[in-house]
């Protein structure tokens, strides 16, 4: 096993993988751990005041077994982690060790999007559709109040966190808009960016008001949010539980791939060891 120090030399050893280039930081805030081309990366995420580490594991099948055993043994402890991520083909491994089970996401990006919105809205309320210019821009202070109960309300698990400072960018459609009238009205469909790593936008938060699913308006803030970001940027990135068929759907017709999809899990210390 080998060490690798920067991330120029961790592109290298995972062919350019695209969450080593817009997940990983530029300044590695601990060695990663390379074997047979599995590669172990430590994840430092700052969030509303706390601070929390995990180790992601990715790359070939032939090194991630012995990967494995080495980051459960040493590594995890070493770098003070609190959670571990391996590709979900991998959580067999994981259960081995006795590891209790956790979530299963995927991390997706787009350089590219594509998007069927048309950008200008077409009389909605007589058979219509809403455009781009239906979406507006959201303030995490100012609109923080309303924000924050839509989201209760609508999705309590969401995490674009009004108000707390977290995201940089806040969409939605308001009711008035399909009147002609975008600014006005209370919210239908809201989401927001926030910064992964290295200001690598990812998108959060996106929440349709419950009587106004099916009609597109999660897509459209997706849409809209996704072209802002790769305009600003040259990328957007997002992450997805692995069972919303649905939603995959959705992201991957606006462009989006997975990279990798994930069965991360929580670690304590100790584990029961293999057998």
């Amino acid at each position: 096993m080998r060490q690798i120090r920067t991330r120029a030399e961790l592109l290298e050893a995972s062919g350019h993988d695209p969450y080593v280039r817009w997940g990983v930081p530029a300044d590695l805030p601990a060695p990663a751990l390379e074997h047979r081309g599995a590669v172990a990366t430590l994840r430092v995420r700052h969030r509303l005041g706390r601070v929390r580490r995990s180790a992601f594991l990715f790359g070939a099948r032939a090194g991630m077994e012995a990967l494995v055993h080495e980051v459960l043994d040493d590594l995890l402890a070493e770098w003070g982690a609190e959670g571990i991520s391996v590709p979900a083909e991998h959580g067999h491994l994981l259960d081995a060790h006795g590891i209790e089970p956790g979530g299963r996401w995927d991390w997706m990006w787009v350089t590219a999007p594509r998007t069927s919105s048309p950008a200008v809205s077409s009389a909605p309320t007589s058979g219509g559709r809403l455009g781009l210019d239906a979406v507006v821009t959201l303030d995490d202070a100012s609109d923080a109040a309303e924000m924050a109960a839509f989201s209760e309300q609508w999705s309590p698990t969401a995490e674009g966190e009004p108000g707390a400072g977290l995201s940089t960018l806040w969409q939605g459609v308001r009711e008035g808009a399909l009147e002609g009238r975008p600014t006005q009205g209370p919210l239908l469909a809201l989401g927001a960016s926030q910064p992964f790593t290295d200001e690598v936008p990812h998108l959060a938060g996106i929440v349709t008001r419950g009587d106004a699913r099916g009609q597109g308006l999660g897509r459209l803030v997706t849409e809209s949010l996704t072209l802002a970001e790769v305009r600003r940027t040259g990328v957007c990135t997002l992450g997805m539980y692995s069972d919303n068929d649905t939603a995959r759907a959705l992201y991957r017709s606006i462009g989006y791939e997975t990279a990798w999809a994930w069965d991360s899990r929580p670690w304590h210390g100790a584990t029961a060891g293999c057998c």
